[in-house]
């Protein structure tokens, strides 16, 4: 009794030539009776449950003939199937290792000859910089794929030193950025104890005896205390308007507006002012309290349903008080603010 062999007959051909019997069938073989390039083929197909499946499909590379549709069962023509691909694939493997030397090849002369900075990379959200082999692509050549382990393996001997001189430059520059980190939540604590101080003292000095009671009891809201300082940063400015921002009811809206109360607005650097405007600008910078900058902005806002427009300009005072630091605007086209202050602009 001789091997068991998964073999295939073809539906079609078997039917064609009057056979009922066809799929996957069961064959037997005696080796002895086999040449020796199909006892190789059979040795080197696949068992799959005590049986050798000669209908497996090889793997990739290769470019393989279609299987064998016999009408009937044949063994020979499937062993002779596995003999063509199995050649097909030795030639089609010899010829990717080839390949993937002279990528191995071309990779170390490019990367070489590169500087350690191509071999770091920080890609966000990455806190700390890392050095890898470049796998870059269109920007010099790429690694061989992953499934090159041989290149890959010659690629990391080659540049083996390259390698190692990146990770000690990762490593400093990491170094470096832990201590400027350091320095850097050193310096907000100092920062943060010197406004707790601001405002301790700006309380103890020019708040009421009621606000004084509040703050030591830990009850007096710290937007009051920045209200109080602020009004005080600003008071020499309060002859002029506020700005105020435009609202829906400020556009002209044409009589076919749907009234979706909706405007797209937009804040620039403004590029020129009338001579009015210009004065009012240079009065309200004569006023400003020393270290005060200023800057002209033009706000212009349209209707999403008429497209109806308006433009207005406003000058930006930003104030420095120790470590606080405001910012509120005034109107430099005659619009004000009756009530409703919606300008003023804390970085604190």
């Amino acid at each position: 009794m001789g091997l068991k062999v998964l073999i295939r007959v073809d539906r079609v051909a078997a039917i064609l030539a009057g056979c009922d019997c066809y799929g996957e069938l069961i064959a037997d073989i005696d080796p002895a009776e086999l040449n020796l390039d199909e006892r190789q083929a059979l040795a080197q197909a696949p068992e799959h449950h005590g049986m050798t499946d000669l209908t497996a499909p090889f793997p990739p590379p290769g470019n393989y003939p279609a299987p064998p549709e016999t009408a009937t069962p044949d063994v020979h023509a499937w062993l002779r199937w596995r003999i063509k691909c199995a050649n097909l694939y030795e030639r089609a493997c010899k010829a990717q290792l080839a390949k993937w030397d002279q990528e191995a090849e071309t990779y170390i002369a490019y990367w070489s000859q590169q500087p350690l900075e191509r071999f770091i990379t920080k890609d966000w959200p990455a806190i700390y910089y890392t050095a890898a082999l470049p796998n870059h692509h269109g920007d010099g050549p790429p690694l061989p794929e992953s499934d090159a382990m041989a290149a890959r393996a010659r690629i990391e001997t080659a540049l083996a030193d390259k390698l190692n001189d990146a990770h000690a430059l990762a490593d400093k520059r990491n170094r470096a950025a832990e201590r400027h980190k350091l320095q850097r939540e050193t310096d907000r604590t100092a920062a943060q104890i010197r406004r707790a101080e601001q405002l301790a003292a700006w309380v103890n000095e020019y708040m009421d005896d009621n606000a004084r009671a509040r703050f030591k009891l830990n009850l007096l809201p710290e937007d009051e205390i920045l209200d109080a300082i602020r009004a005080a940063a600003y008071r020499s400015l309060d002859e002029f308007p506020r700005y105020r921002k435009i609202r829906f009811n400020d556009v002209d809206h044409s009589e076919r507006c749907s009234g979706s109360q909706s405007l797209d607005c937009d804040t620039d650097d403004a590029k020129h002012l009338t001579a009015a405007q210009f004065e009012l600008y240079r009065q309200i910078e004569t006023k400003a309290p020393p270290g005060a900058k200023l800057k002209a902005l033009v706000h212009s806002c349209a209707c999403e349903s008429c497209n109806a427009g308006l433009i207005r300009r406003s000058v930006q005072v930003v104030i420095p008080v120790g470590e606080l630091l405001f910012s509120r605007e005034y109107a430099l086209d005659g619009n004000t603010a009756a009530i409703d202050f919606d300008t003023d602009g804390d970085h604190n």
